[in-house]
């Protein structure tokens, strides 16, 4: 509110969610915010798109991490994607030491580049 961002009701509703419950945003979206590190959240579903926005890899290394793309990796349904706008060499090689097939975009929003890391189809 102090940011001036209460005129967008979307955007509040977000934040004003409670935690660890599921909570409608519109009628076709649904969040469950949950408090907890991704390190120790114990997944429950599959996913088909992975939007990665934490911080920079320098600001929050252990969140970059090879063991980290894994856990993701093994929640993500076959073809599934994972997505960041860090295309730093070392978010690459622990992308593909996860097992994804990694491919740098053009950014987006002022960006130079972005990540597409899917996940293969088992063979």
């Amino acid at each position: 509110a102090q940011l001036s961002y209460g005129a967008d009701r979307l955007f509040m509703a977000l934040h004003e969610a409670p935690w660890n419950v599921p909570a409608r945003i519109t009628e076709r979206f649904r969040i469950r915010k949950v408090e907890t590190s991704l390190q120790d959240y114990e997944f429950d579903t599959t996913f088909d798109l992975v939007y990665f926005d934490a911080f920079a890899p320098d600001t929050q290394p252990e969140l970059w991490t090879a063991d980290v793309f894994r856990r993701i990796f093994d929640i993500l349904s076959e073809g599934g994607l994972l997505v960041t706008y860090s295309a730093k060499g070392t978010v690459k090689r622990n992308l593909r030491e996860a097992g994804f097939d990694v491919k740098r975009l053009p950014g987006a929003l002022g960006k130079r580049h972005m990540v597409r890391a899917v996940r293969p189809p088992v063979e």
